[in-house]
């Protein structure tokens, strides 16, 4: 029993260092499951914490949102669908300075929410590129994000109907999956979430003027004696554009997101050094940190911090 159980705990961590670190040798077949990307939520999770608890006190106050919006995604997570009664509890018990993220796995796209002291804002993304964008670009996929931004008045978000039915609409959404384009391995157009939602909320509200970020994205689409393809995993996707867009609005800015990029990944190493993980994938991961840690500036007081953590893994 012990055996399988180890065997099991090797399989998830393989999971989540293989989306999160994105190696060269990608599973040739799709390897979602609702406990993996739970899993995969709780490592970045429990690291974040770790993170946050070595920065100043200041720091750590324009990370605490940030914590609560991954304690939430996790709660959201506990089902395969998004759960009315959830959904609606945490709309209903944002503060000023909270935010809400989901991903609607079904129509491949995620909702976020930003409670500022007047007004709500609303942001969408697709979170899986196409099949076809994948396959024709030449190395990773420059992408901005978020995509719309609507911003609503808190005195709407605030009327007794407006949760359980933002709620009701969300977790319809997250039900309703299109079995051709499921079986054919190709994404689904996010234009429920993306265009329909949008216009929905621009009746209440009106377009936020955001600032936005460009990422380059590594993914592929991969398949061998199998119906569905490997795709990297969504959720792994809103966790890093929910946090680096919110970091680089505060006066922490992106070297914050970096740094805890890299204190992410070395937690990683320490458990794949602990795991039955292959040499081969050891490397990968060495050679990736080193990238993210000479992107990062020498004088930059993040860096020692990342640098240190490196080092106490050696």
């Amino acid at each position: 029993m012990s055996v399988v159980s180890e065997a099991s705990q090797t399989d998830v961590l393989e999971y989540i260092i293989t989306h999160i670190f994105c190696p060269v040798q990608l599973p040739q077949h799709n390897d979602y499951t609702l406990d993996n990307d739970r899993s995969l939520l709780d490592v970045a999770l429990g690291s974040a914490r770790k993170f946050v608890r070595s920065l100043p006190n200041h720091d750590q106050e324009q990370w605490s949102p940030l914590l609560k919006m991954l304690e939430n995604l996790a709660v959201a997570m506990t089902s395969p669908s998004l759960t009315v009664d959830v959904i609606e509890s945490q709309i209903k018990s944002m503060q000023v300075g909270d935010i809400l993220a989901y991903l609607i796995r079904e129509q491949n796209a995620a909702v976020v929410l930003r409670r500022f002291d007047t007004k709500t804002i609303f942001e969408s993304f697709e979170v899986s590129p196409s099949v076809f964008a994948v396959m024709e670009a030449k190395g990773k996929l420059l992408c901005s994000y978020p995509g719309p931004a609507i911003a609503v008045s808190n005195l709407v978000v605030d009327n007794p109907t407006f949760p359980p039915e933002l709620a009701n609409f969300l977790s319809h959404m997250s039900c309703d999956a299109s079995d051709s384009v499921a079986f054919q391995g190709e994404t689904a157009d996010p234009c429920y979430i993306t265009q329909l939602l949008t216009d929905i909320l621009r009746a209440f509200g009106e377009p936020a003027d955001i600032p936005r970020i460009r990422k380059r994205i590594c993914d592929d689409a991969l398949q061998s004696n199998a119906t569905l393809l490997w795709r990297r995993s969504p959720i792994w996707l809103v966790v890093r554009v929910v946090l680096q867009t919110s970091l680089e609005r505060t006066s922490l800015g992106r070297n914050s997101y970096k740094a805890f990029m890299a204190s992410l990944m070395t937690d990683l190493v320490s458990k794949a050094l602990e795991g039955d993980i292959s040499s081969d994938l050891l490397y990968s991961m060495s050679i990736k940190i080193s990238r993210r840690l000479v992107k990062l500036q020498v004088e930059d007081e993040f860096l020692a911090f990342s640098l240190s953590r490196l080092s106490s893994t050696q």
